[in-house]
């Protein structure tokens, strides 16, 4: 089984009212050991662009 351990860190900046940017750094290891295989698998980082529409609609670009 994968696990995201969680964002380690993350930055979001709010360009204007309706975009927001995001920049999440994840870190993926197994739930359990597992042979030959180590416990962690990697990292990766996250670039998301949110743009809001109307009120209940957001379109998110990643």
């Amino acid at each position: 089984m994968l696990q995201d351990c969680g964002n380690y860190f993350g930055i979001a900046y709010k360009i204007c009212s309706k975009v927001n940017i995001q920049l999440n750094y994840h870190y993926f290891a197994a739930a359990v050991k597992l042979p030959d295989l180590h416990k962690k698998l990697g990292s990766e980082v996250d670039y998301q662009l949110d743009y809001t529409w109307m009120r209940y609609v957001k379109l998110a670009v990643g």
